[in-house]
């Protein structure tokens, strides 16, 4: 039995030493799969009694938040459920306010922090005080284009997009064996299903008269056509721009001469590095894992708040 108790003293001692050393871990570390924590999936419940809590009745009637972007200088205002995912509140910006950039250009942080499409607005802080909405900044992707004017507005078509030429009013032949006036484009005088119709090729189409048996013609000539105007779809993948500007942020020394130039910029280091620290979150969705950790390596800059 004294054994066993200095046994087990020295394991104790020896936890309780393991437990005092820090654990490091490189900025690109994963965890494996099998030691990811399974998250429970979160269903939003009707309440079955009232309350008087101004939280609750602002989550049931939506909340107001504050989109606000710096280039250019615009802000949006919408409401919200905090059950709404982030992905849903970038299509509802983009539907409600014209003068907004598109959903897949969107780029939404709260305090520097870059929301997740997959997560839910009540997982960050936000809050519920309609006199006091949450601050959201608004940025757009990297190589992504916003001038902030506004967009055309989305117009209901059916499917299929179909042109529909309006008939022309052709009048009867004249006695003397006269023809129709000559046939006009069908450009100007089509009826639009949908805006890519405009753009359709439609085949033109002649009618030639049926001879009879004398060798004489009759009927007249109706001759059908149609204007294409066609323009080649823009060649995929990226372009020359994109390329050149992802070669100059994948380069570690360009971080470094950037910090020294911020450094001399700003009066104090802590802003200097906030400065620094904003430019390389909004750059990281260009960059690799291996790229992120050798820039953050070069530099001597760690990740703020996680990022």
């Amino acid at each position: 039995m004294a054994h066993l108790g200095e046994e087990l003293a020295f394991i104790k001692n020896q936890a309780l030493s393991l437990k005092n050393i820090p654990v490091t871990l490189d900025n690109d570390y994963q965890p494996a799969l099998e030691d990811v924590p399974k998250k429970v999936p979160v269903f939003p419940t009707a309440s079955s009694s009232s309350t008087t809590d101004p939280s609750s009745s602002a989550t049931a009637g939506g909340i107001p938040i504050l989109i606000k972007s710096t280039k250019p200088p615009l802000s949006f205002n919408l409401t919200v459920h905090p059950t709404d995912t982030v992905s849903q509140i970038k299509l509802q910006l983009e539907k409600e306010h014209l003068r907004a950039p598109t959903a897949d250009s969107q780029r939404l942080l709260i305090k520097g922090k870059v929301l997740a499409d997959n997560k839910l607005l009540k997982e960050y802080p936000i809050s519920t005080d309609s006199s006091a909405p949450t601050a959201i900044t608004l940025m757009t992707k990297p190589g992504s284009t916003w001038t902030g004017e506004e967009r055309a507005a989305p117009s209901a078509s059916p499917a299929g997009g179909v042109v529909i030429a309006e008939p022309e009013s052709f009048a009867a032949p004249s006695p003397t064996g006269s023809k129709l006036p000559p046939p006009t484009s069908a450009k100007g005088h089509g009826r639009s299903l949908s805006g890519a119709a405009d753009t359709m090729p439609l085949p033109s189409l002649t009618l030639s008269p049926t001879p009879s048996p004398d060798g004489q013609t009759s009927g007249v000539d109706l001759a059908l056509a149609v204007e294409l105007d066609m323009q080649p779809d823009p060649p995929r993948g990226s372009t020359p721009t994109q390329d050149a500007y992802t070669a100059v942020i994948a380069d570690a020394e360009f971080w470094g001469r950037l910090s020294q130039f911020l450094l001399k910029e700003f009066k104090t280091e802590g802003d200097a590095e906030t400065a620094w620290e904003q430019f390389f979150l909004v750059s990281k969705s260009s960059l690799t894992a291996n790229q992120i950790a050798k820039i953050r390596d070069v530099t001597g800059k760690s990740a703020m708040a996680g990022l």
